[in-house]
């Protein structure tokens, strides 16, 4: 079966979200041919196209793209589209296949209700994201589109908006023996290649920097430099990427400049087979997000990679994160505020053994959870069935 991958996701590894490169790797092992479509800003190479500029951008180059794209169909014939289900790619993927190819799209986030409901700042922003809001949704709502979610809590967040079935069938297939546990002596020379102290706590956060996110980054450095002021031993680490990447290290600069003994560590782009290491180097990681609506119907991938390699996390209350995380069981959950984040970072910091036992909870909750083996073939299945159902 030649399955055609749509995301808005970079052809860079370790630039790009780690599900669509997940997928095509589980499709490969299982003797399907996936042949990917996502952004420019990286090379395209065997079985993939890079061709999709910045979201704002495509929005008015549609027809352009919508034309290549209906060239990419013709000359690959796929048996089926997987298709992300946000941003300008149903309404490019309607325009250019007309209904020829089975598509399944599939609800891995909510950036563009989170743009509307409260984060974007730019009126036209807003207005772009509710005008492709608008057109997806009528997309969706048609009778033989076939609808994904990626966990049960954002199943549940378009089936009430779409009064239509969105079936969950998890396509986040994390390679359990790339994303574990590490040695300790593994673990020391990880820390000394990117400059992690070897000594104390190291707290880290992985994930995107938006305007939305800088507000909780600024909290937990800040939570960090408290921890630092009273004696404790403890660094932060960053490892992600986004429009407000500098704009969060002039932040660490000014903190540092009060608190001349707060150490932090900004980690350059890494490729997706360091990310893993990272994590398991690192003492505590945080989730990236705070949670008000509709947010806390977002997918937790992130905090899965962290608990696969079993680490001790500290993330906020919400539908998706509470599927996985018990507090104090698998991991601490917060309220969000910055009093519950700093607490919960105080609680940890020293203390190994704690940091440890939850790390191991956590790591066995993704094995029963999370089994890759599991999801490739539910996702087999479903793309079959589908495949054989035409469009």
């Amino acid at each position: 079966m030649k399955v055609l991958l749509v995301y808005n996701e970079s052809t860079v590894e370790g630039k790009g979200n780690i599900d669509l490169f997940s997928v095509q790797r589980e499709l490969k092992r299982l003797g399907h041919t996936p042949v990917i479509v996502a952004r420019r800003d990286g090379k395209a190479g065997d079985g993939i196209y890079a061709m999709f500029p910045d979201p704002m951008k495509a929005f008015f180059s549609l027809p352009l793209l919508a034309s290549r794209m209906a060239g990419i169909i013709r000359h690959e014939k796929p048996d089926i589209i997987v298709a992300e289900g946000g941003w300008y790619i149903p309404c490019l993927i309607s325009f250019a296949n007309r209904g020829r190819i089975p598509v399944v799209y599939v609800f891995r986030g909510l950036v563009l209700e989170v743009l509307v409901a409260f984060h974007a700042k730019s009126l036209i922003v807003k207005a772009a994201a509710r005008l492709f809001i608008a057109i997806n949704y009528r997309i969706f709502r048609k009778e033989k589109q076939h609808l994904v979610g990626t966990n049960t809590s954002i199943c549940k967040f378009y089936r009430e908006r779409l009064q239509r079935p969105v079936e969950l069938v998890g396509t986040h297939l994390m390679d359990l023996a790339k994303f574990k546990p590490m040695s300790e002596e593994d673990r020391k020379a990880t820390r000394a290649r990117f400059s992690i102290t070897l000594e104390g706590t190291a707290v880290l956060y992985s994930g995107a920097m938006e305007e939305w996110h800088l507000p909780y980054l600024t909290d937990l450095a800040k939570a960090v430099a408290e921890l630092v002021a009273k004696g404790k031993q403890v660094q932060l680490v960053v490892m992600g990427w986004g429009s407000c990447r500098d704009r969060f290290a002039d932040k660490l600069k000014e903190i540092h400049a009060l608190s001349p003994s707060f150490s932090s560590v900004m980690l350059p782009f890494m490729q997706h087979e360091d990310v893993p290491k990272i994590i398991a180097s690192c003492d505590v990681c945080v989730d990236p997000l705070l949670r008000p609506y509709p947010m806390d119907h977002a997918p937790a991938g992130k905090l899965m990679e962290y608990m696969a390699c079993g680490a001790c996390v500290v993330t906020t209350k919400g539908y998706s994160n509470e599927e996985l995380v018990q507090d104090h069981k698998n991991g601490l959950l917060v309220d969000g505020t910055y009093a519950a984040l700093s607490a919960a970072l105080e609680e940890l910091v020293g203390d190994q053994q704690l940091v440890c036992s939850l790390g191991a909870a956590a790591r066995e909750t993704v094995m029963i959870y999370f089994a890759s083996i599991n999801k490739s073939v539910a996702l087999e299945r479903y793309l079959k069935k589908v495949a054989e159902e035409g469009g």
